[in-house]
């Protein structure tokens, strides 16, 4: 195992990652009914707050940011 090929494996596992069909999906193709009240709720308060960050394809945001790392990694880490 090497840091190289775990890197290309996420990348494609990532790459996997689709949502066709799902609610979200249909509800932001013009289906009104495809998310219940309690999910537009919950996307609401996504779009007012957590959006501008969190926003693009697939909603990952386009920053670096790390997250629960209490130490950054060293350069041979880091791009």
């Amino acid at each position: 195992m090497t840091y190289d090929n775990v890197v290309k494996a996420v990348a494609v596992f990532e790459a996997t990652l689709t949502t066709p069909e799902a609610p979200f999906d249909q509800y932001t193709n013009g289906d009104e009914n495809a998310l219940t009240a309690e999910a537009k709720e919950g996307l609401r308060l996504c779009v007012d707050g957590c959006s501008a960050c969190h926003n693009g394809i697939n909603v990952g945001g386009g920053m670096y940011a790390p997250f629960g790392v209490v130490e950054n990694p060293g350069s041979e880490f880091l791009p």
